[in-house]
């Protein structure tokens, strides 16, 4: 720090004690939008009723051993239970 000024940066800068591009302190601030959890996004979807419709677990790897019928109804999709559906809802705001 030389001249009360420190290397490197004009002295307009130090003056004001702002950069260039600033706003103006006196504008309204606004509120920031809440962001959807990408991974939810891609996970579940919306009902028409509102509800939210999930995947089955198990349907991935060692099919073999699973009959027909098992990973017919692990196809099928799902209704996310209501105990969870507060932490999904919370994810996905504008679900």
């Amino acid at each position: 720090m030389r001249n009360g000024r420190c290397a490197g940066f004009p002295a307009r800068v130090q003056r004001r004690g702002i950069h260039e591009g600033a706003t103006p302190r006196h504008k309204e601030q606004i509120m920031p939008k809440m962001k959807t959890k990408r991974s939810a996004a891609k996970r579940f979807t919306v009902t028409g009723s509102g509800k939210f419709r999930r995947r089955k677990q198990n349907l991935r790897h060692i099919l073999t051993k699973k009959n027909a019928k098992r990973k017919m109804r692990l196809g099928q999709g799902a209704i996310v239970d209501s105990a969870n559906e507060g932490a999904v809802r919370r994810m996905m705001p504008y679900a």
